[in-house]
Parts: structure tokens; C-alpha cells; sequence
């Protein structure tokens, strides 16, 4: 067998295991088992040295096996991170009556429901909203993965978060990191951003 066509076939095989992983939301946690997966790659990629190739060649078949896989985890990645964005301009319409409702009132309404024909809205956005609480370090992101966007208010601010990458079992690690898109009040624009916090703090 030639020892490109087995390092192609493989690395197509990984780039598409790793752009799944990605667009599925756990992209971000590829990231720290980056050394695993290389190595799996490299004990999977065995068979070529039993082709007995020259070491160019060698070098050569690691190197397209990493490459596609790599593409296929920046694949995945850029697709969830458009699938976020999307949501995002979905939570615009539900979005402007809250800023409303400041005009009018002078305040942000204390919960979701406090905004008239709230429950229309979300309906008809198509996605799923929920409301959270500030901790004294900011946004609680515990409950992100529960819903579609998260919405943190107070009387005098609010913020919008829509999760990229989703959360791992509180039993599998104690330590959260996120990607997220988010929105203040005051802004018109969504910005990329990361956060990170120690479950129990």
C-alpha cells in the first residue's frame, strides 16, 4: 500500500472525527487533550512504517495526517461558531423590547416575563431562553449549556451570553472554560469572548 494513500485516508478519517467533536460544541476541550490526540494519531499512523518508506516519505505521511486533521478541528469549530451567531440575531428581537421597557420604566425588568408578549417572542425567535443570577464574580455560566442564549438582569444592567463551546460534567472536571458570544446593555454588537470560572467559587 502506498504510504500517502493510507496517511490521506486516515487523516481525512481524524479531520472528520475532530470537525464533528468541534461543531457538536466541545472544541474548546480539544485544546487540552491536544497531546493525546497527537499521539493517537502518531500510534494510529504505525502501519506506514511497516511500508518501510523512505524517512522523507515518513515525515511526509505524519505531516498530511496532522494537517487534515487539524483542518478538519478548524472546520468544526468556524461551523459552531457561525451555528452561535446565528442564535445570536435570533435574540435581537427579544433584545429590543428589554431596552424598551428601560425607556419606559426607567429600569431593566427584574425577569423575562416582566416584558410584555415576552413568551411570543422567544417563540417566535425559535430558540430557547432562560434567565440566570449574578454571582459576585459576575455572570453564573453553571446552567449556559441548559438553554440556547442565557440572560443575566439587573435594574440597572443586563448581559446576553450564547455558549460556544459547551460545558463537561461538574463530575468529570471542577475547572470550566468557555467560549461565548455576549452582548451588554448599551451595545449593539456581539463580541467573542472567554470566560472561565472553578465550580463551587
Amino acid at each position: 500500500m502506498n504510504p500517502y494513500k493510507y496517511s490521506i485516508g486516515l487523516g481525512l478519517a481524524s479531520g472528520l472525527g475532530l470537525c464533528a467533536i468541534s461543531a457538536a460544541g466541545y472544541g474548546g476541550w480539544l485544546y487540552y487533550g491536544s497531546l493525546g490526540i497527537l499521539f493517537i494519531l502518531l500510534m494510529v499512523s504505525t502501519p506506514i512504517l511497516k511500508m518501510q518508506p523512505s524517512f522523507k516519505s515518513l515525515m511526509g505521511s505524519v505531516l498530511i495526517i496532522c494537517v487534515l486533521a487539524f483542518a478538519g478541528y478548524l472546520a468544526g469549530n468556524w461551523g459552531r461558531r457561525i451555528y452561535s451567531y446565528r442564535i445570536c440575531k435570533s435574540c435581537e428581537p427579544i433584545i429590543q423590547p428589554i431596552e424598551e421597557y428601560r425607556h419606559q420604566y426607567g429600569r431593566y425588568p427584574a425577569s423575562l416575563p416582566a416584558v410584555t408578549n415576552m413568551a411570543t417572542l422567544q417563540e417566535a425567535a425559535g430558540i430557547e431562553v432562560q434567565q440566570a443570577a449574578f454571582k459576585d464574580r459576575g455572570p453564573d455560566p453553571t446552567d449556559l449549556h441548559k438553554a440556547d442564549a442565557t440572560f443575566y438582569l439587573t435594574n440597572d444592567y443586563y448581559i446576553c451570553l450564547v455558549p460556544v463551546t459547551k460545558t463537561l460534567p461538574a463530575s468529570l472536571t471542577s475547572f470550566m472554560r468557555l467560549n461565548v458570544y455576549q452582548r451588554e446593555c448599551g451595545s449593539q454588537q456581539w463580541t467573542y469572548e472567554e470566560i472561565a470560572w472553578i465550580i463551587g467559587l
